[in-house]
């Protein structure tokens, strides 16, 4: 009876160890993907863009990611605000994990009026996007390595 409760004590404990030292093993996979944007012209928020035959301008910048093979619950943010040309968002994953970023210009009735997809895997490395006026009707997207 003596070596039964011994086990179950002994059991309780290395349980007990393995529950509390399991988010510090986690946290230590984990990176952070920042990404920078930036436009590269003050005026561009003055460009009027054509979104299905209709003139529009744009009102913000967002960025949507989704980690993995998981494009079902994409995370959403808003990286640039009108009138600004530099923002940024830090992304938390696990480290290596695979994440599809989508850089999208919006208008004010939300509608994309020009997009960016990037797909890059997580080494918490910073990760650059410039967006530019258009020669077109489109705005233009780079990756600045």
């Amino acid at each position: 009876m003596g070596h039964i409760i011994k086990f179950c004590l002994a059991s309780l404990v290395c349980i007990f160890f393995s529950i509390t030292a399991l988010p510090s093993v986690q946290a230590a996979s984990q990176a952070t993907l920042q990404v920078n944007a930036e436009i590269s012209d003050s005026n561009f928020w003055d460009c009027t863009f054509v979104k299905e035959a209709i003139p529009s301008k744009p009102s913000i910048v967002k960025i949507e990611w989704s980690l993995g093979n998981n494009y079902s619950n994409p995370k959403d943010a808003t990286i640039i605000s009108a009138g600004k040309t530099k923002g940024q968002v830090a992304i938390v994953s696990e480290k290596g994990e695979l994440v599809t970023l989508s850089i999208r210009i919006k208008n004010a009735k939300n509608e994309t009026l020009g997009k960016w997809d990037l797909q890059v895997i997580n080494k918490g490395q910073s990760e650059s996007v410039t967006i530019s006026l258009p020669e077109t009707i489109e705005p233009l997207f780079h990756r600045n390595i």
